[in-house]
């Protein structure tokens, strides 16, 4: 009885709809269009109230969305953001009272106490930062002129694998090994200023990038 009842009214409403043009959402006229299919096959069938339970949670559903179905966000599609940029490292050195930047630097995954020098030519190592790290060459090699505040003094080429501030690293830089006694600190010469994408000064400050 009680499917026979819901069958009338959504045959009513149909009708409404139809025979006398009453606006309503797209959505709600096809959820009455299924309804009146599915109880009318439920009446043929004998009816049950699994099917008009179906049936109302349809049309309850139908009216509730107005016709706008909810957005649904496929969570495995990687979204481009601006956080996706790689990043790359950077280092500000704080000049000291004199004006200087020293920093330690690992050459060859060796600690040395460095002067960053944009007037030296090369990354300039004393006798002993060089015997220290192994690239002491030998004595013959000393054929470089260099020009010190002692003087003229001749220094020895030589390649350094790696050198690192603290993410800021290059590698394959040229240097030159100093007499000894010729040379106080090492410097941090343009050989490895050079190989650095950006270099900033200003207001006592220092800023590498790589």
């Amino acid at each position: 009885m009680d499917s026979m009842i819901s069958w009338v009214l959504i045959v009513g409403a149909i009708a409404l709809v139809e025979g006398f043009g009453v606006k309503i959402n797209s959505t709600i006229k096809l959820v009455l269009r299924i309804a009146y299919l599915a109880v009318g096959i439920g009446q043929f069938l004998g009816g049950s109230s699994g099917t008009l339970a179906k049936v109302a949670g349809l049309v309850d559903k139908g009216v509730a969305s107005s016709g706008v179905l909810p957005a649904t966000i496929d969570k495995t599609v990687p979204v481009n953001t601006d956080d996706d940029a790689p990043i790359v490292p950077s280092l500000v050195l704080q000049a000291d009272d004199l004006g200087h930047f020293h920093v330690t630097a690992s050459m060859n995954f060796h600690n040395v106490d460095v002067l960053v020098d944009t007037g030296a030519s090369f990354v300039s190592l004393t006798y002993a930062d060089a015997s220290r790290l192994a690239l002491l060459p030998d004595r013959s090699a000393f054929n470089i002129p260099m020009s010190t505040a002692n003087g003229i003094v001749r220094a020895a080429p030589i390649l350094i694998d790696s050198i690192e501030l603290g993410q800021v690293a290059v590698h394959n830089v040229k240097g030159v090994v100093m007499p000894d006694r010729a040379l106080r600190t090492s410097l941090l010469g343009m050989s490895f200023i050079k190989k650095l994408s950006n270099v900033k000064m200003g207001q006592g400050k220092l800023e590498l990038t790589q």
